[in-house]
């Protein structure tokens, strides 16, 4: 049978060229025709929609800042505000009225921020006596001892560019940063009203833009930030991947730029009303993920593949899935039972091959089936029948010294009566020829046995078997059992002749039966323990005292399986000999 498969007929070569002509080459060629102009569509509408969103950002902070500007106004020209501010600055030396003014300026403040929830704060910095009057409740005043004092006397005097100025100023704690407008009071001595914007007046509207998934920047025209939606806190760095859009004088615009390792797309608009900049910085791998090709290239890409899979299928299932079927469904055939063969189909292939080895192999497994079979029977019937007969002669010769025995000490009758028990045991034993036995069946050969030693050791020997109630229903191996006594009886209890007790158990434990003898004889040394053992259970070659419990483990592994004989012993304190096997109905057996 040849196995040799030409080159141009082998399956995995039509399988690849069927999925690279069919499927592969036409989709990377259609991909490579729609991708570029797809991407390039798909990038500007990212641009424009990225410029609607920083119009739309921009149309919401210059509402916020008109009605910040808007108000700051009316305080800057409120005439109660103006009439304190002057009677402070006048009495800046007079520490009694001076702290009676300060607090009602603080009190004035508190009343004008009520008017505008969007505001955090307002203060009232004097640069004429170096301090700032505030509403915070715990202090109301900042002297340029104070680092926050000394904070916003540097920034007015440094940079401060303008009467009327947006800026970014630390909080008191120095834990935040927030958005401040600055305008100049109309009193004397240049008074400065700096009102501060609270975040949650623009950051949940500009999270609402989707702005949050962006890093954001608004800055003035000079570069000076006034807002970041960065996490790490507000950007005051305006080169890098910002500097282009301060070099461009377009209302807006969008770039790529290689930040380090990462590519950003960068977009920005230039609000001419505020005269801010609007930025966002967006990873270019995001950017990637919102492109939509068309529906044109989705519905082109689908129907291709559509046809490409489906010939594709046919093709495959009619070279390969099915006779891979007809094969499998043989297989579980062979699973249930039934060795047959496949109809060869006529091919030259690896499954042709392969169909052809299966059916060998269906026809030698069929003829070594048979063979082993065979073979099997008939070795399980010499061993089982040479082993019953070992156990046969072994137990008529160690009956027939002890009947020879008592007969030496005793007068005839002693002896006829131990010959009556014997001949009941062999009428019970035989059965007819049978194997097995009923288990109250071999409780009563065992009595009949312990009925024989009692006439030998007389009532110096007490024994007690223990049964379950439905033994009659079920059968076992009657050779299994009573060796196990005789063993216990011969080597346990026969060199000393005081008071015994003999303990036979036949329990019930699920499906199985556990058989146990437990004497309180000679005992075993821990070392001739171990060596038995391995005599018994083992591939050890068996001696002469291990000789009749090997048997009886090789009849329980040939009728029922793998498994041992257990036993446990101590010198001087007796031994206990236990195994475990299936219980059989007697019913299974009758069948």
């Amino acid at each position: 049978m040849s196995s040799h498969v030409p080159w141009y007929r082998s399956i995995m070569l039509r399988v690849s060229a069927v999925i690279a002509v069919i499927l592969f080459i036409p989709l990377i060629a259609f991909w490579n025709y729609f991708y570029d102009i797809s991407q390039a569509h798909a990038l500007q509408q990212y641009e424009e929609a990225m410029h609607n969103t920083l119009y739309a950002a921009s149309l919401m902070m210059q509402n916020t800042m008109s009605q910040v500007s808007d108000f700051s106004r009316q305080v800057s020209q409120d005439p109660q505000l103006i009439l304190l501010v002057t009677d402070y600055q006048n009495n800046a030396q007079n520490a009694g009225t001076r702290k009676t003014l300060r607090s009602q300026l603080s009190l004035a403040l508190n009343q004008y921020v009520s008017q505008l929830p969007d505001l955090e704060s307002v203060y009232l910095y004097f640069p004429s006596v170096k301090t700032t009057i505030t509403m915070l409740p715990n202090q109301k005043e900042f002297s340029t001892d104070d680092p926050y004092g000394n904070l916003l006397h540097q920034f007015y005097y440094n940079d401060l560019r303008a009467p009327i100025q947006w800026n970014i100023l630390p909080t008191p704690d120095g834990a935040d940063k927030v958005l401040s407008l600055s305008r100049p009071v109309e009193a004397g001595n240049g008074c400065m009203l700096i009102c501060n914007l609270k975040n949650s007046a623009w950051e949940p509207k500009l999270s609402d833009l989707g702005l949050d998934r962006v890093d954001l920047l608004i800055t003035d025209y000079a570069g000076n930030v006034l807002l970041s939606g960065e996490k790490k806190g507000y950007n005051t760095n305006i080169t890098g991947c910002w500097a282009p859009a301060f070099s461009s004088s377009a209302d807006w615009g969008s770039y790529p730029y290689q930040d380090g390792d990462q590519s950003v797309q960068v977009t920005f608009y230039n609000a001419r009303e505020s005269g801010w900049k609007y930025l966002a910085r967006t990873p270019q791998k995001d950017v990637s993920a919102q492109l939509s090709l068309s529906p044109a290239f989705y519905f082109t890409a689908v129907l291709c593949y559509a046809v490409a899979t489906a010939l594709g299928s046919a093709l495959l299932y009619q070279w390969v899935i099915r006779p891979i079927q007809t094969l499998q469904a043989s297989m579980r055939l062979v699973e249930g039972g039934r060795l047959e063969t496949v109809e060869p189909a006529a091919r030259r292939d690896e499954l042709g091959v392969l169909f052809q080895c299966y059916n060998h192999m269906i026809l030698r497994l069929r003829q070594l089936i048979d063979q082993v079979y065979i073979q099997q029977l008939l070795h399980k019937q010499m061993q089982l029948s040479f082993l019953q007969s070992q156990m046969d002669e072994h137990f008529l010769f160690n009956t027939l010294n002890t009947i020879y025995a008592e007969s030496c000490r005793e007068q005839a009758d002693s002896s006829a009566q131990m010959i009556l028990i014997l001949s009941k045991y062999f009428r019970l034993s035989l059965s007819y020829g049978q194997e097995k036995l009923p288990l109250d069946q071999i409780s009563q050969l065992l009595r009949l046995y312990l009925n024989l030693q009692k006439m030998r050791f007389g009532p110096t020997l007490r024994c007690k078997i223990e049964e379950f109630p439905e033994m009659a229903d079920y059968v076992a191996l009657k050779y299994l059992f009573q060796p196990i006594v005789e063993n216990a009886v011969v080597h346990g209890l026969e060199k000393n002749f005081e008071d015994h007790d003999l303990q036979i158990r036949f329990r019930r434990q699920g499906e199985t039966l556990y058989f146990e003898v437990q004497d309180d004889g000679a005992g075993i040394s821990p070392e001739r323990l171990e060596q038995l053992c391995r005599q018994i259970n083992g591939a050890q070659e068996k001696s002469q005292e291990s000789f009749a419990l090997k048997n009886i483990r090789e009849q329980m592994c040939l009728t029922y399986g793998e498994r041992d004989i257990h036993i446990e012993s101590q010198l001087g304190q007796g031994t206990r000999v236990w195994f475990v096997i299936p219980l059989e109905r007697k019913e299974d057996l009758d069948a």
